[in-house]
């Protein structure tokens, strides 16, 4: 017998936020083509915000905020090509001030903080998928 092929199939808002908290990284990006996608070390959810710590791109000038910005997590095994995806949407600012240090300590930040960037997320849209091979 034949394995079905993968499909997606989405998920709940509340089960998306679920999955999302239960990893601990993912990748941003934005609709900016000259700029490459840019890795996160860690993210958390507080009181429905998204929280990033991520790494300074390069040349940092060229990211300004707040912006909008689409944030990516993700678990696929590959042998069998099953797992889960949710993309979170929304308007972007640097996290600065005592805000900063609250989160550095709760994000494990590293001692390059000139590399660093704290980003708080307000989410507008979180969408999630589960890659399954579920019959119908």
């Amino acid at each position: 017998m034949t394995q079905a092929l993968p499909r997606l199939l989405p998920v709940s808002a509340d089960m998306a936020r679920s999955l999302l908290a239960s990893d601990r990284a993912g990748r941003l990006t934005r609709c900016d083509p000259a700029l490459a996608a840019i890795p996160v070390q860690h993210h958390l959810l507080d009181d429905g915000q998204l929280i990033l710590r991520a790494q300074r791109p390069a040349p940092a000038s060229r990211f300004a905020f707040p912006r909008q910005l689409t944030y990516q997590v993700d678990q696929i095994n590959m042998r069998d090509h099953t797992g889960w995806t949710v993309i979170v949407t929304g308007l972007a600012d640097q996290i600065t001030g005592t805000r900063l240090r609250h989160y550095r300590a709760r994000l494990g930040a590293t001692a390059t903080v000139h590399a660093e960037h704290f980003l708080l997320i307000h989410p507008r849209s979180i969408t999630g998928y589960r890659l399954t091979r579920d019959a119908w």
